[in-house]
């Protein structure tokens, strides 16, 4: 599904930025410093494949295959049919946000990788898999802002975890190694609450009851 057609407005601001933010050193607040870690990706990658409109929208292929493998890793827990991996990622938001040079897929690589990990794996709670999860929940926190909402989800996922008989004890090296990732979270998450502009600042009205609702729905 990946195109070479013009480049929408955020997309051309985003790879404007990255392109700008890294070579002068200066992280625009409004769009550098809330993907700080997309900036550095899509600036990467155009040095190394170009900085033409399929070149951009191709970083997201990895990040596909990536969630393609955990997302069939996840499946097989359930000895579900690998039907259903086709049907996920030939679902129509994957497919638009295919043709889109941003972050959403590459976040979606990271949300399977952080439930496979956190919640799936046979080895969930040793220390190598629990350090394999914070990495990919650092990864997607620094690519974009809008996934500390996946960070105080999985915390809440954990915490509620805690209840089963024997998952405290368990579970104790994941608490300690959430402990130690904890100052990173804290930082990038104080980072983008310090530059985050509000949506009237972009000539945006304030969300409605409707958007507010579709997102906890989502």
């Amino acid at each position: 599904s990946i195109s070479s057609h013009s480049l929408w407005m955020d997309e051309a601001i985003r790879i404007e930025c990255s392109d700008r933010s890294i070579s002068d050193g200066y992280f625009d607040e409004q769009w550098g410093l809330l993907q700080m870690g997309l900036m550095h990706l899509q600036y990467l990658w155009g040095a190394l494949f170009g900085k033409t409109e399929i070149a951009y929208r191709c970083l997201n292929i990895p990040f596909l295959l990536i969630a393609a493998v955990y997302f069939s890793l996840i499946l097989r827990k359930y000895n579900l049919s690998s039907v259903w991996l086709v049907v996920i990622c030939a679902h129509p938001m994957v497919v638009y946000y295919m043709n889109d040079a941003g972050p959403y897929i590459i976040l979606l690589a990271c949300s399977a990788a952080v439930y496979y990990h956190g919640f799936y794996s046979a080895h969930r709670h040793s220390v190598l898999n629990n350090l394999v999860t914070m990495t990919w929940l650092s990864i997607g926190f620094c690519v974009h802002f809008i996934y500390g909402f996946a960070v105080v989800l999985y915390i809440c996922s954990a915490l509620y975890k805690w209840k089963e008989k024997g998952y405290f004890k368990a579970g104790s090296k994941d608490f300690l190694i959430g402990l130690i990732f904890a100052p990173l979270f804290m930082y990038i998450g104080y980072m983008y609450l310090m530059h985050m502009g509000h949506g009237a600042d972009r000539g945006w009205d304030n969300p409605g009851m409707l958007n507010l609702c579709a997102v906890g729905y989502a």
